[in-house]
């Protein structure tokens, strides 16, 4: 294993530098980019580093500690949405949690009265999701080293090196250097029922390819609960066709929004994946009717 060191004072001042960075995107793909690598020194360091939810352990040798160590976010647009959703009070589902960026941020969003349920399978990073919940103090966070999908079992994680956010269930028999671990796996619904919880304000996914398993799992809380929001990651799908996971939601009365690629504005739009090509990987969902109405009113989309 690499012993990491501290960073150097060229490193830090690099990064307050970096961290002035005032786009919606690209605050991943540049501090992870060959020309940035190239001029930001060792990747062999690691530090505590601030975020829009407080500090976490960035890893300058992982694509996610990187993003957070230079640019203070993942993805910027995904963190002015959820700003906008989010209430005191409000239960949040953060699934596929990584180290923490939009876990920290929902603790502050959803203040003492509500509530965070945090799920990261792999237990190396959940290490770091833990000591930044815990430098935080965020009583509000609820911290579960499981991975949800479609029935309780116990499968195979596999994390490519560099980016153990990436990890997937269904994916990595093309990774030379992943590393594997055996986790848990629950579904959503057995979670909620086990809790008694009976609101879900916003569900928030990151699973890289297992979402339709996650939906499977969950048909419970999207047809009876019927989370106020759900934002996730769409990775499930071949070009520009709708992926299995966007058709099941759709199946089951979904409406969708999607999340442009954009530098200086958010660029939301309504979207029918009956009518239209899918571009872009960020999507909105609630169940059509008073719910999705009211999501499209609060992301200041006009429905007319």
């Amino acid at each position: 294993m690499i012993k990491l060191s501290s960073p150097s004072i060229y490193q830090k001042s690099l990064a307050s530098i970096a961290r002035c960075y005032p786009f919606l995107s690209g605050a991943a793909s540049i501090p992870n980019s060959r020309a940035f690598r190239w001029i930001s020194g060792s990747p062999n360091v690691a530090d505590w580093a601030p975020t829009p939810g407080g500090e976490i352990f960035a890893r300058l040798n992982d694509f996610v500690g990187r993003a957070v160590f230079f640019a203070g976010d993942l993805d910027p647009k995904l963190s002015l949405i959820v700003r906008r959703l989010l209430k005191r009070g409000d239960t949040v589902f953060d699934i596929g949690a990584n180290i923490g960026i939009m876990t920290l941020q929902f603790s502050d969003y959803v203040g003492e009265t509500g509530v965070v349920h945090s799920f990261e399978p792999n237990p190396d990073v959940m290490k770091l999701l833990a000591s930044a919940v815990t430098r935080k103090a965020a009583s509000n966070v609820l911290l579960n080293e499981i991975a949800l999908g479609r029935k309780s079992d116990v499968l195979t994680l596999s994390a490519p090196e560099g980016n153990v956010g990436a990890g997937s269930l269904v994916r990595g028999s093309e990774w030379s250097d992943a590393k594997s671990y055996l986790v848990s796996v629950k579904t959503l619904d057995e979670y909620v029922a086990e809790r008694s919880i009976k609101t879900i304000d916003l569900i928030k996914i990151d699973v890289e390819g297992g979402e339709l398993d996650l939906f499977i799992g969950a048909r419970h809380v999207l047809e009876e609960i019927e989370p106020r929001a759900v934002l996730f990651e769409d990775n499930d799908r071949n070009g520009e066709r709708t992926s299995p996971a966007m058709t099941l939601l759709a199946e089951l009365g979904y409406g969708f929004i999607s999340v442009e690629k954009s530098m200086l504005t958010l660029k939301l739009s309504i979207f029918d994946p009956d009518k239209e090509k899918v571009s872009g990987h960020d999507f909105v969902a609630a169940k059509r009717g008073p719910l999705f109405k009211r999501l499209c009113e609060t992301l200041g989309l006009d429905r007319s």
